[in-house]
């Protein structure tokens, strides 16, 4: 639908390295490097110390353990993988069946080296805009976090509506994260939060950004955005 090859899925794309290093130097929820309003998403983590966690970033001292994890658009997993090492549940979902396979094998080895105390590390087939991503992922309840990293790309309006419905059922308890990180193949406007796709995402979210300065400088131009559920 995008007009991607079937190469795309099996490259680590500069976006995901971002942000997945980014995750890496985030220990805790409480600590994490967001701004305020993302910040407050994440106290769904039942982990998370409140009170000694003021939204001016105080130091409580809480893990990743408990939270849990989706990614959209997985690829190689990267983030995921990186998430399930900080003690997440994760479970990383990609539309194309070509992906799967190398994602699977991906997901399988780093597991064998993580603590494993938040289980597997799963992988699930999710097409955008079937339905039913909560039960594609194994979910109860809507994750802590939602990662995507350059899903923004091409021109096709439908392929985004169909994210955005993803975005709005993975988030549908008002208390999740979602991380977007775009890289400089973007659709035009991404980065700058504008274009066809902000357009629709403003119907029912806020959209922050993670400084440019908290994220790896030897990879200029990448944006992380933070989307949460309007009130």
């Amino acid at each position: 639908q995008t007009g991607a090859t079937a190469a795309t899925g099996g490259a680590l794309w500069e976006a995901s390295y971002v942000l997945a290093e980014w995750l890496s130097r985030q220990r805790s929820p409480a600590t994490a490097a967001l701004p305020v309003a993302a910040r407050r998403a994440l106290r769904s983590c039942r982990l998370w110390a409140e009170e000694a966690a003021p939204d001016d970033g105080g130091g409580a001292n809480t893990t990743w353990d408990g939270a849990t994890a989706v990614e959209l658009g997985a690829g190689l997993g990267l983030p995921s993988i990186v998430a399930h090492a900080l003690g997440m549940e994760v479970a990383a979902t990609d539309g194309d069946e070509h992906v799967m396979d190398l994602l699977r094998r991906n997901a399988t080895s780093n597991y064998a080296s993580s603590s494993g105390a938040n289980g597997p590390l799963r992988v699930a087939p999710l097409r955008w805009g079937d339905g039913g991503a909560l039960e594609a992922c194994g979910l109860a309840r809507p994750p802590n976090l939602v990662l995507c990293c350059d899903c923004v790309y091409g021109v096709d309006e439908g392929v985004w509506s169909a994210l955005v419905s993803e975005l709005t059922a993975l988030s549908s308890g008002g208390r999740t994260l979602i991380l977007m990180a775009h890289g400089n193949g973007a659709a035009p406007g991404v980065q700058a939060m504008r274009g066809a796709f902000y357009d629709l995402v403003a119907a029912k979210f806020d959209v922050t950004r993670i400084e440019p300065r908290d994220l790896d400088p030897e990879h200029p131009g990448i944006e992380v955005h933070c989307l949460t559920r309007r009130g």
